[in-house]
């Protein structure tokens, strides 16, 4: 550089007519002329230099948009990949949502049966213990009973008062049947409806 400056001064004292030399003119005039090719050269290659900077400067801008547009567009298939992976957790999530619900109404549903069958053995619990209590009171089974409900019973006024009113009889007609058939209930009212009215 410092070569470049020496020179760029030589030509320049060249062209001013400050030699110090003491040739002929013609000489003078020939140093002149390359004086002044020594300083297009210098401003060419000046002029060369900020040529490439420009160039350069503008790759670096070209560079510096292609980036940008590399970016955006990178960015905008982030975003769109956020933007499916939020549409993915929605889904996944409204998935989500839907197996809870279906488990909370089979969890219900389950709970009612159960619930269902708690209160159909209650009930049946309530009803046994009625039978035991009536089989202790008279000391005999449920069978035993049922076979009794199917006799007549003329030493008990109720039952009297309640086979009288089935059959549509009088007091004396009931003892009498009896005392025809037997104390079966079916047979007296076999023999009562035979009678002629």
């Amino acid at each position: 550089m410092a070569a470049k400056k020496g020179m760029l001064d030589k030509a320049k004292a060249a062209i001013a007519g400050d030699s110090t030399d003491s040739k002929p003119k013609a000489m003078a005039a020939t140093k002149k002329a390359t004086a002044k090719r020594a300083v297009k050269k210098v401003v060419k290659k000046k002029a060369a230099k900020k040529a490439v900077k420009k160039a350069v400067g503008r790759k670096a801008v070209k560079k510096a948009v292609g980036r940008k547009a590399v970016k955006k567009a990178v960015s905008k298939k982030a975003v769109k990949k956020a933007v499916t992976k939020k549409a993915v957790k929605k889904a996944v999530a409204k998935r989500a949502v839907k197996k809870a619900v279906a488990k909370k109404v089979v969890k219900k549903a389950i709970v009612k049966k159960i619930v269902r069958k708690a209160v159909a053995k209650k009930a049946v619990a309530k009803k046994a213990p009625a039978k035991k209590a009536a089989a202790k009171r008279t000391g005999r089974s449920a069978a035993a009973r049922d076979a009794d409900r199917r006799l007549i019973a003329l030493s008990q006024e109720h039952e009297v008062r309640d086979w009288t009113a089935k059959f549509g009889c009088t007091e004396a007609q009931l003892r009498a049947a009896v005392a025809a058939v037997g104390n079966s209930a079916e047979k007296v009212e076999a023999h009562l409806k035979s009678r002629p009215a």
